[in-house]
């Protein structure tokens, strides 16, 4: 018996075959033992919810409620989810498992069908499969047995449940313990792609045909991540993506050698790197990742990056649309929003070069990841020479902060006015200066000093 454990798998769907739900639960051959009953409710692509129960007696035939849907999500959702359950508890365990099903339309037609719409791949574990109508036949010779009369022919009574997908599913464990207690082995499960399985056809509604990802294929098999904490392993974002083939995880770095929230993530084919696309804005530890296409120059920057050491030298920012500087070797290479963007040692001279260059803010805020960041993003080197400063009014402008510190050198213009502070009608500013001796002279000479009839404090930025 290969398996260590039968995983029985129900649905439900519309009459026109789309999917609603998926339950499962596990049954642990050996130890005799199964986990709790699981169920994901699943919104259909390019259907509202209201539409499916308006137009047909769907609760009369699954048991599913308008308050059951309230709480669905997308099939790239669902599927994540269930992977990352079988994968937690049961692969990472060192044990194996086959999925079992009640005939063969879910994993021969319904699930497929779903997953060409979205335009996503079926992991392994969903190709091979036992179904319990098989399995019974081979058992106690009897076949067309529905999973009610399978229970009378072994002199078992129904337990009723509200959804119909919960009720299989539990009924399809109580078959697989008395078929294990009658001494039946599992073996030989089914092939979804056999041709020798012929699903009952469906009949299904055709739907508004959407913008598919693959009409638009990436030109590369690396995606960007944006999202995750810098400490992350590999392996963490390797199970973000679980069920698609991973090649390498790469951290980017920002110039000043410290890790940002962005991976760059290189899969083995372009099947997984379109899927990949779909799991944009879910979450990983309660952070919301966005995946972006970007293109294979850029991994291999990161990759050569990651060699750089920051020793505290100068150096500037060049920006342009050509992957090259002209025989120019720089220390960091970037590629965001259809720019490269290239590290350059302060004192070099680079004459007629069609770069142009541009503030490090510009690229660092490349490097700033979404609502889970300080609205201003400062290297460890730039905290070295930032100040905070508190009261200048809600409508201030940088206009204003730049003639407050007139007499100051404020390093290319880094003024940011952050909205909403502690004070109900002011801000707080930050701003980057030249040098950390100009910072100290700053709060020295500034702070407490009337500007324009408020009170203006000043502190060093930490």
């Amino acid at each position: 018996m290969e398996s260590d454990y039968l995983v029985a798998l129900s649905y439900s769907c519309n009459s026109e075959g789309r999917l609603l739900a998926l339950s499962w639960c596990a049954y642990h051959i050996i130890n005799k033992t199964t986990n709790e009953e699981s169920s994901l409710f699943i919104h259909p692509s390019g259907e509202e919810i209201e539409d499916l129960f308006s137009s047909s007696n769907l609760t009369d035939t699954t048991g599913l409620t308008l308050h059951d849907m309230e709480s669905s999500q997308d099939l790239p959702s669902a599927m994540q989810c269930l992977n990352k359950v079988l994968y937690e508890n049961i692969i990472l365990h060192n044990a194996n498992f086959t999925l079992l099903t009640y005939n063969d339309n879910l994993l021969c037609q319904i699930l497929p069908d779903e997953c060409i719409r979205l335009g996503l791949k079926l992991a392994p574990h969903f190709h091979k499969y036992f179904d319990i109508c098989t399995e019974f036949e081979k058992k106690y010779s009897k076949s067309g047995l529905t999973l009610c009369d399978m229970l009378h022919f072994l002199g078992m009574i129904e337990i009723p449940e509200r959804i119909v997908a919960q009720q299989e599913c539990k009924t399809m464990i109580r078959l697989i313990s008395r078929l294990l207690k009658d001494g039946h082995v599992f073996v030989n499960p089914k092939d979804m792609n056999s041709e020798k399985i012929k699903p009952k056809q469906v009949v299904q509604k055709p739907i508004k045909k959407q913008a598919c990802i693959l009409e638009n294929p990436v030109p590369s098999r690396v995606v960007m991540l944006k999202g995750p904490k810098n400490n992350m392993e590999s392996y963490e974002i390797e199970e973000f993506f679980y069920g698609l083939h991973v090649e390498k995880v790469v951290n980017v770095i920002d110039p000043y050698g410290e890790k940002s929230e962005i991976f760059l993530v290189k899969f083995t084919t372009e099947e997984d790197t379109l899927e990949a696309l779909l799991y944009d804005k879910r979450y990983l530890k309660k952070r919301l990742i966005t995946v972006e296409e970007t293109n294979e120059e850029f991994f291999q920057y990161a990759l050569q990056n990651n060699y750089y050491k920051y020793q505290g030298d100068k150096f500037f920012v060049l920006k342009t649309k050509e992957n090259s500087l002209q025989g120019f070797v720089p220390k960091l290479s970037y590629y965001f929003a259809e720019n490269y963007y290239f590290i350059i040692e302060d004192r070099i001279e680079l004459g007629n070069i069609s770069a142009v260059r541009v503030d490090e803010q510009e690229l660092l805020n490349h490097l700033k990841v979404g609502s889970n960041t300080p609205q201003v993003y400062l290297t460890t080197e730039q905290i070295s020479r930032a100040v905070k400063i508190r009261g200048f009014l809600q409508n201030s402008k940088k206009s204003d902060v730049a003639d407050f510190l007139k007499d100051f050198e404020i390093f290319g213009y880094n003024v940011f006015i952050r909205k909403g502070g502690k004070e109900k009608v002011g801000v707080e500013v930050v701003v980057i200066l030249t040098t950390p001796d100009e910072r100290e002279r700053v709060c020295r000479t500034l702070s407490n000093r009337l500007f324009k009839n408020r009170l203006i404090e000043i502190y060093p930025y930490t």
